[in-house]
């Protein structure tokens, strides 16, 4: 395969793929993962040799978040960058729900209602007639 080849398969300058190829640069986990695919091997070997922490033999990988399980299905079957994009917007979500919080953490408290009163419990010894 040519460098201008994998360049448009990984969505890059051929540049850039020559800058990998002569150790000048890396590529990015994205940029791997089309790789791997283009070139049909594991990611795990592409992102080894391209320098990035992989979880050997034995090792446990850093476990899911309970709150992705749920979409993890749906998150397997994008693109690379596809993923990006969930990526990019994941970030600004938590971006603005920071900038929320900070927002908020200024604010005075609001004021509270005050408490409902409780009916009258009836009093011992003094029951009402029914008629």
């Amino acid at each position: 395969m040519r460098q201008s080849q994998l360049a448009a398969y990984a969505g890059v300058a051929q540049s850039t793929v020559s800058a990998w190829l002569r150790g000048r640069s890396v590529p990015q986990p994205g940029q791997c993962a089309r790789i791997a695919r283009v070139l049909h091997l594991p990611l795990e070997e592409v992102l080894a040799a391209a320098g990035h922490p992989v979880s050997g033999p034995g090792e446990t990988p850093p476990p899911i978040p309970q709150h992705v399980l749920p979409v993890l299905p749906l998150l397997e079957q994008l693109e690379a960058d596809e993923m990006g994009v969930v990526a990019e917007t994941a970030r600004a979500l938590l971006e603005l729900r920071e900038a929320r919080a900070r927002y908020e953490a200024k604010q005075p408290p609001a004021p509270q209602p005050p408490p409902a009163a409780e009916p009258a419990a009836p009093q011992p010894g003094r029951h009402r007639r029914r008629q």
